[in-house]
């Protein structure tokens, strides 16, 4: 992208200038989808100078509205709109996400003011969101921030910052996997077990016996079986869905999974 669009973004943004904004706190969404092996988050491409650079979601708060409104509204401009938050919590870091001489450099000065600001040492509120990866269309025009998914084991084009909120939600998403019911949220109504283990071991960032996995999986009784295989090549599997009420029943009673 041209300076020209980080221009027309900032005048969309700003219309009513910074006075709305609560200052210096923003917010960053950290959005995981599942798609088999591979755990991915989500990020957009700085519109700047054709730069190949890469932020989490990320954006302000008007000072009359909602901590979780902003989120959301965040992430529509990313096609993101059947999303599953929760609030990490917040971060302090000393790091600022703009330059602001070099941003000043290729931008008139009308834009000064609002690059000054946003240029400022800001709190983050640090939101995590879940999505099934399949029924998620991105946008990626001219008219907004790019958005891709990255493999969350390759972010090495997003800055420190935003590389250390990943890995800081990541180990928050390990822990609720087991407490919350926020695995209904990665998959389809029906799935393999291949594609079940698969995210544990994306997840857990380890190998899981195919086999135990398969055992106590399905003692637990938190599977039924669908009548339909999948379409993959080869030897078809099995489809099964949650049995949402024993699933649920089974982090009440902090169920170990043991695998």
């Amino acid at each position: 992208m041209s300076p020209s669009t980080f221009e027309k973004i900032l005048k969309e943004y700003f219309s009513k200038g910074t006075d709305h904004l609560l200052p210096n706190v923003s917010i960053n969404c950290i959005v995981f989808g599942y798609d088999h092996p591979n755990l991915k988050v989500l990020a957009q491409k700085i519109p700047f100078n054709d730069l190949d650079s890469w932020v989490v979601p990320g954006g302000f708060i008007e000072r009359e509205e909602e901590l979780e409104a902003a989120a959301h509204k965040i992430l529509k401009q990313s096609g993101i709109k059947d999303v599953f938050l929760k609030q990490v919590g917040a971060f302090g870091g000393l790091e600022k996400m703009f330059d602001q001489p070099f941003i000043e450099s290729e931008l008139p000065k009308e834009y000064f003011e609002i690059v000054e600001w946003i240029s400022k040492r800001f709190v983050q509120v640090v939101y995590y969101g879940i999505v099934n990866f399949h029924d998620t269309n991105l946008l990626s025009d001219e008219g907004v921030l790019n958005s891709a998914w990255m493999n969350i084991e390759d972010t090495s084009k997003l800055p420190p910052s935003h590389t250390h909120l990943v890995h800081e939600t990541k180990k928050k998403l390990i822990t609720e996997t087991i407490t919350d019911p926020i695995v209904l949220n990665f998959f389809p109504e029906s799935f393999t077990l291949n594609q079940l283990r698969g995210f544990y071991e994306a997840i857990l960032n380890r190998p899981i016996d195919r086999g135990t996995f398969r055992r106590k999986y399905l003692s637990m009784g938190l599977l039924e079986k669908v009548d339909e295989k999948s379409a993959e090549r080869g030897r078809p599997s099995y489809l099964y869905k949650f049995n949402k009420v024993k699933y649920l029943d089974s982090l009440n009673e902090k169920v170990k999974f043991g695998f």
